[in-house]
Formats: C-alpha cells, sequence, structure tokens
C-alpha cells in the first residue's frame, strides 16, 4: 500500500538473487501454472493496488485482498483524480483451463468518492492481512491503523489487530454481513501476517499442528530486531477472539504451547522463528518436497524475494534467503527509477501446478507522480518457477 513499506524498517538481509532465467513474470496465458490470473492492463474502475493476499472459497472461487487502491472511470489509465480507497478485495472466478476473471469490489455511495470495503466508521482504517475458512465461515484477519506525524510516507502506525467474520461469503460481495471482532490494541504485536487455516494444516499431516487450530504467524516488535512468533487459536474459540479471553496460546521455546495473555509483548520464552521486519507474508506447505514455505518480502533496499523452510510449523525454520530479484530494481529495467521499489512477495498456491512455485510482488514509489506516470508500477505481478529452485525436499 501506499506508504505502508515506507515506514518499515529496512532489513539486514544480503541479497544472494537466482538466474533470471530460472523464476520468471508470467502473464495470463503461461501453461506452466495450474491457474492463471493477470491485474494488468487494468479493467474496469480498479486501477492497482497492492498487498495481496489470496484465499481459497471454493474448488474455483478465491478471494484476493488488496490494501491502498486506485479507483478510477471504468477502462481508463489511472490519473491523480482517481480516488484511493485503503482497501478492497477480487473475486477470482478461476474456470478449469481459462484464465481467472476477477471482480473488484470497495464500497460505493450515492455521493462522493469511493471508500473501502472493510471500513472503520472512524478516522482509522483497516489494512488486509492474511485469512482463512473455518467451520463455514471466512476470517479476515485486519490490521487497524491511524495517521501519525504529519500523515507522509512515514505518517502511519498500527492502532491494533480486528479479526474480520464473513458467514455468507459465498454470497456477492455488495451483501456481505461483515462481523468486526477485537483482538487486541497496540502497536507491538500483530498476530495475522501470516495465517495456516485448520483445513491446511491438516492436510498437511504435520505433528506439530493440532487438528481445529488457527496458527497466526505474529510480528513482535522488539526495539531494532523485530521477530516472528507463532500463537494459535481455537476454532471454537474465533467467536470469542480477544486475547483478553485467555483462548490464544503461543508457541515457547521448548516446543510447548502456553497460554498468551500479554497483548502488548511475546513471552520471555516466546520461540522465535525468524528474525527480521517481516510484517506481511505468506505459509503454504509443498507436499512435493515435504516442507512448508515462508514467501517473504525483504527490505526496501534489498530489491528481491525470500524463502524460508521448515519441516514443520514450530519449526525450525531456516535463514530467509533471496529466490528472486525483482527486475525493476535494476537500472536496465524501463520501469527503474531512483525512487522505485519493490515488495509485498507472497505465495498463491491456487496458481500452481504440481512442482511450481507462484507468487506475486508489487512495485511502488517515494514519488506518487511516477505512479501516476507508469500504470505499470502498483499492482501484483506474478511469478512463477519450479519448487526444485527454491528448496530441496526434505529427507525422510
Amino acid at each position: 500500500m501506499l506508504g505502508r513499506i515506507c515506514k518499515l524498517l529496512v532489513l539486514a538481509c544480503v541479497v544472494v538473487s537466482l538466474a533470471k532465467a530460472q523464476l520468471g513474470e508470467v502473464g495470463a496465458s503461461h501453461s506452466s501454472t495450474a491457474r492463471s490470473i493477470s491485474f494488468y492492463p487494468y479493467k474496469g474502475r480498479w486501477h492497482g493496488a497492492d498487498v495481496a493476499y489470496s484465499i481459497q472459497l471454493s474448488p474455483d472461487r478465491f478471494l484476493w485482498l488488496f490494501g491502498d487502491t486506485f479507483a478510477g472511470k471504468p477502462d481508463t489509465t489511472r490519473i491523480s483524480g482517481d480516488s484511493m480507497p485503503r482497501n478492497s478485495i477480487g473475486i477470482a472466478t478461476c474456470a478449469s483451463g481459462q484464465p481467472c476473471r476477477v471482480e473488484y469490489a470497495w464500497t460505493d455511495h450515492p455521493t462522493g468518492p469511493p471508500t473501502s470495503f472493510f471500513e472503520t466508521g472512524t478516522a482509522e482504517f483497516y489494512w488486509p492481512l492474511d485469512g482463512f475458512v473455518a467451520n463455514g465461515v471466512l476470517y479476515v484477519v485486519l490490521q487497524k491503523m491511524h495517521t501519525a506525524g504529519d500523515g507522509g510516507a512515514f505518517g502511519f502506525d498500527y492502532s491494533g489487530v480486528v479479526l474480520a467474520s464473513i458467514g455468507n461469503f459465498m454470497d456477492p460481495p455488495a451483501v456481505w454481513n461483515v462481523v468486526y471482532q477485537p483482538v487486541l490494541s497496540g502497536n507491538t504485536v500483530i498476530p495475522g501476517v501470516a495465517v495456516v487455516g485448520p483445513e491446511v494444516a491438516r492436510s498437511a499431516g504435520d505433528p506439530s499442528a493440532a487438528p481445529d487450530y488457527v496458527y497466526f504467524f505474529t510480528w513482535v516488535k522488539k526495539g531494532g530486531s523485530p521477530e516472528v512468533a507463532l500463537m494459535r487459536l481455537s476454532t471454537a474459540s474465533l467467536s470469542d477472539p480477544a486475547v483478553s479471553s485467555g483462548h490464544w496460546q503461543y508457541l515457547a521455546k521448548g516446543g510447548e504451547w502456553n497460554p498468551w495473555t500479554t497483548p502488548a509483548s511475546l513471552p520471555k520464552d516466546g520461540k522465535a522463528l525468524v528474525y527480521g521486519n517481516y510484517t506481511e507474508f505468506t505459509v503454504s506447505y509443498h507436499p512435493d518436497v515435504h516442507r512448508w514455505l515462508m514467501t517473504l518480502p525483504g527490505g526496501i533496499m534489498d530489491g528481491a524475494a525470500f524463502v524460508s523452510y521448515a519441516d514443520t510449523l514450530a519449526g525450525n525454520w531456516s535463514t530467509p534467503k533471496a529466490i528472486y530479484t525483482f527486475p525493476e530494481s535494476q537500472p536496465s529495467n524501463p520501469d527503474h527509477a531512483p525512487n522505485v521499489f519493490c515488495y509485498a512477495a507472497k505465495e498463491h498456491p491456487e496458481l500452481e501446478a504440481p512442482g511450481m512455485f507462484t507468487f506475486t510482488y508489487a512495485c511502488n514509489s517515494m514519488k506518487i507522480q511516477e505512479v501516476l506516470a507508469n500504470p505499470r508500477l502498483y499492482h501484483p505481478v506474478v511469478v512463477t518457477g519450479p519448487i526444485s529452485i527454491i528448496v530441496k525436499p526434505a529427507k525422510k
């Protein structure tokens, strides 16, 4: 989202990129993906966005979650007069053998500009995190944000986390009944930067993942050295998800699960899975290699997508390594500019054929004029390649 990455701390990671021939940008007709999708050229009033988590709703229907969104006139390029809702969604219908068809949604009004799909009703706003389906209900983790300072590139901060639930998610989004439930307040612990729902955990056959639990990868602020921890919540407790309820548990260093009742901090014996300022990413299981993969964005200066892997959700997770250098970060690329940066790397299993790995990223600029002038910036870019070049199979 515009401004989101500008406020992040820069990671102290070393970029080790793979050859460009191994992973490559693909279009809507690329044959190596199980399903294909394209967000550019723009169609309708949706003129670009970032974040781009995706959640499977049915065998051929998927929800895409976006952050700050350009909403303009139908089938035109973006202009400075476009509105910018803080979030929007897309419903992708992916019929067998056909490119996915995406229908976008936000909140329209009889008068005035469109606003976000998920609304706070206050001056604060939501940026979406990950989501999942459990017991026939769709859940979306939302980070509540507020403007800080002068509201410039660094002028945003967390207000807390909310869990939105939608029971009628198979209906058109215009009639969704969204229920917002507070999880915690503050800016020091953010559960849900990646989520593994109960069906995914169960199908992986992971001995560290108990049935009927949702696993929330959690960003923990620790001075200049943030880390990622793991929390969980039983599906029976999703109707009362506040940390103060006493239903949450955290993974301790010894591998045990303990009650989590300190929403402003991770207990001292909490286990850090990876170190770094990873505020949004995805976690998926790959049966081809019998491993979990964490797909992560690098820092602004890294210019690359990273992965970490583990045999179980509880770890141990490998040190993140760079697997793809963003072309727009290279001076030779036509879309490169001194102010352009790329981020928001996230995997999308629904787009993958067996043995393949597919993720998206987005590119932004410190200067809004560059984003307005170049429509090829600021939308999800699809990249695919063999999983074998990302990670080797686990030894059995």
